[in-house]
């Protein structure tokens, strides 16, 4: 079997199967997520060698879909890893993974540490807010109340 450059076939299967009127591509479209991103920059530095970190605006996208759908790291790992409309978000090739979820965990710990918890409450509930000036409808998302099965 041979493989096709993920990035120009990304490009072409997003193309034919994504909806842009769906919620998840106009908040990719509306919001400058770099920006939004942009105090977090420090943190993606890995002065200790090793492997480079995921993008903190990929991470900070993905935190910002735990706390829209409710769900745990792991659950957003899979979720990233499955979902097509996910994987267009936050800017991932096809056959991409996502980042693990320890990864996912150790950064909004870092997060938190640097910047409090009003860091992520202040942003997230500014793009709530913001979304509907923007008609981004979320209707579509499938809100779960907390500490209840799936």
């Amino acid at each position: 079997m041979f493989k096709f450059p993920n990035r120009f076939m990304s490009h072409d299967v997003y193309k034919s199967f994504i909806d842009e009127s769906h919620f998840l591509c106009q908040l990719k479209l509306v919001f400058d997520w770099e920006e939004l991103a942009s105090p977090l920059w420090n943190l993606a530095r890995n002065e200790q060698g090793g492997r480079p970190r995921t993008s903190p605006v990929v991470l900070l996208k993905m935190l910002f879909l735990c706390f829209l759908y409710n769900r745990s790291d792991r659950e957003m790992e899979a979720m990233v890893t499955s979902d097509l409309y996910v994987k267009y978000f936050l800017g991932l090739a096809i056959d991409a993974l996502a980042s693990d979820h320890s990864s996912l965990s150790r950064f909004r710990d870092e997060v938190l540490e640097t910047h409090g918890v009003t860091f992520f409450t202040n942003l997230f509930e500014s793009i709530l807010k913001e979304a509907p000036r923007h008609g981004i409808v979320f209707a579509s998302v499938n809100f779960r109340e907390p500490n209840k099965p799936v």
